[in-house]
């Protein structure tokens, strides 16, 4: 009997081996879980941020108090052109993919001063450029009428 008893105390390296497996499979399906509990709140969250119509933010940062207009003009005229011709070539830079040690916001910074305006003789080549006037007119207009 007492071979027995120490038998069943004892587990044999097959079972060792199928208890391991078993608690490494539960594991990755707990992480599995954990991720795809994390992923649908992130999508929930994103699904939130859209639902914040773009326009109404742009209408109240258009209509704001007189005082700051003169600075959103002077945004308008001399930053936003900049920026967004930036903010593409840094969208086309991580489409696909980037770095660990990739930091966007020192690369605009970076882009941004080697493209001021102000030291530039040619025309730009973004796809924007043409379009951007017309836009940085129409917003100017819009910031005078309000």
């Amino acid at each position: 009997m007492d071979v027995l008893e120490e038998a069943r105390s004892n587990p044999s390296l097959e079972q060792v081996k199928d208890r391991v497996a078993t608690r490494s499979a539960q594991r990755k399906e707990e992480k599995i879980a954990k991720r795809e509990q994390e992923l649908q709140a992130h999508e929930a969250y994103l699904a939130k941020a859209r639902q914040i119509p773009m326009d109404l933010l742009a209408q109240e940062w258009l209509e704001s108090d007189s005082k700051s207009k003169d600075t959103r003009i002077y945004l308008v005229e001399k930053i936003l052109p900049t920026l967004v011709v930036g903010l593409e070539q840094l969208l086309q830079k991580t489409e696909n993919g980037i770095s660990d040690n990739f930091n966007p916001v020192n690369w605009l910074a970076q882009w941004l001063i080697r493209n001021n305006p102000r030291f530039l003789s040619g025309p730009s080549d973004s796809t924007y450029a043409a379009s951007l006037k017309t836009v940085e007119i129409d917003l100017k207009a819009r910031l005078l009428k309000g």
